[in-house]
Order: structure tokens, then C-alpha cells, then sequence
């Protein structure tokens, strides 16, 4: 995993003003340490609720890359349709490209061991 390609992806994510929607509270602690706002959690309500609700047209989805994280992205993917709603993997499709990240929480700590090692 190269640290330009890693550092252009969290770059985009802070600029990108979309909803990113992660799992849980540690993905969105992550990513606001890192700058990125307008995070999401999902694992504390309802997905139904959480589709439902939605004011956007469009949504960023941030799940793990494990397989309950799949689950999740499948089932939202379904949901946020059925409200009219897109949803945009191509951020988490770059994160999946780069071997050493497996959970949303990790990259924090991922970014700053690629740039000391820069």
C-alpha cells in the first residue's frame, strides 16, 4: 500500500460533502480524527430507519470489508433504492484495493505508519 494513494483517498473523503455511512462508533471516530465529516453510524438503529429518513439523494457507504460488513452494505444498498436513493462504493472499493485495511477503524492508524515510514 502506497501513502499517496491512501492520502488522495482521505483528501477526496474531506472534501466529498455526501453523507459516508459506517457501522459503528469506532469507523466514525476514525474518520473524524482524520478530518472527514458528516459521518453516520448504523449499528445502533434500525436500517430500515436509517434508509427511511434519509434527506440526500446520494450516499457514501463505508462498511468493513468483512463479511457482516458486506451484509450490511448489500441491505442498505437495497433499502436506500427502494427510497430513490444512490449509493456511491467507489470510495470503499479504493479502500478495498489497498491490502493492509480490513476495518473502517483502521485507517487512522494505517495512514500515520505509511507516513512515518514516507
Amino acid at each position: 500500500m502506497k501513502y499517496q494513494e491512501l492520502e488522495e483517498i482521505i483528501t477526496n473523503l474531506k472534501k466529498d460533502k455526501r453523507k459516508k455511512v459506517v457501522e459503528g462508533k469506532k469507523d466514525k471516530e476514525a474518520l473524524n480524527k482524520l478530518g472527514i465529516k458528516q459521518v453516520e453510524t448504523i449499528n445502533t438503529k434500525p436500517l430500515r430507519e436509517i434508509t427511511r429518513k434519509e434527506e440526500k439523494e446520494e450516499v457514501i457507504l463505508l462498511t468493513d470489508f468483512d463479511r457482516e460488513g458486506k451484509s450490511k452494505s448489500s441491505q442498505l444498498i437495497r433499502l436506500y433504492k427502494a427510497e430513490g436513493i444512490k449509493t456511491d462504493l467507489n470510495y470503499k472499493k479504493q479502500l478495498g484495493r489497498l491490502h493492509g485495511i480490513s476495518e473502517i477503524e483502521e485507517i487512522p492508524t494505517k495512514y500515520k505508519e505509511l507516513k512515518n515510514k514516507k
